[in-house]
């Protein structure tokens, strides 16, 4: 599968995803990839930590937020990752829903990532349909696996990118 990298912040965060997707900017200040049949979404938002959350780890402050979410419930069980530059918690969760595209009923999932090492912290949550699962999965896997979070050194230029060094 050919991929597109993302480069945030000058280099503090970057993750690869699907190159046939498309990437949005949303109003509210997060990023969107929808798939070509927007069978799948993607939502991104990166900030600084603050300082009252520095401490506390990815899962316990996930399971803070799963709080708020009405169709997640508090018993779902939650997974973390550990990359070298960051620890994640993530989850999902099935919910019913109507699909805009045939009008039927079906089963949605949502998946809701938080990461961060220490300085940076990363929400993303990816939403598909129960029948999408054989790709949107193995793709949802590809970003996590991709996933860096800097240490604050930001990059010069574009060009210091690790990517576009030995093109140069």
């Amino acid at each position: 599968m050919e991929e597109k990298i993302v480069v945030l912040d000058r280099g503090n965060l970057e993750f690869l995803y699907p190159k046939a997707w498309k990437m949005e900017g949303s109003r509210d200040g997060y990023l969107v990839f929808t798939d070509p049949e927007e069978s799948c979404r993607l939502e991104i938002t990166y900030t600084s930590l603050l300082q009252e959350t520095k401490n506390l780890s990815p899962e316990l402050l996930l399971k803070r937020l799963i709080k708020n979410i009405p169709e997640a419930s508090t018993n779902e069980k939650i997974y973390t990752v550990s990359n070298g530059t960051a620890n994640f918690a993530w989850l999902d969760y099935a919910y019913p829903s109507t699909n805009k595209h045939t009008g039927n009923e079906a089963e949605a999932h949502g998946r809701w990532l938080l990461g961060s090492n220490g300085l940076f912290q990363l929400l993303m949550t990816f939403y598909y349909w129960i029948d999408d699962t054989s790709w949107a999965v193995p793709a949802w896997e590809r970003i996590l696996e991709t996933i860096q979070i800097g240490d604050g050194s930001q990059l010069q230029s574009p060009k210091e990118h690790w990517s576009l060094r030995d093109k140069n």
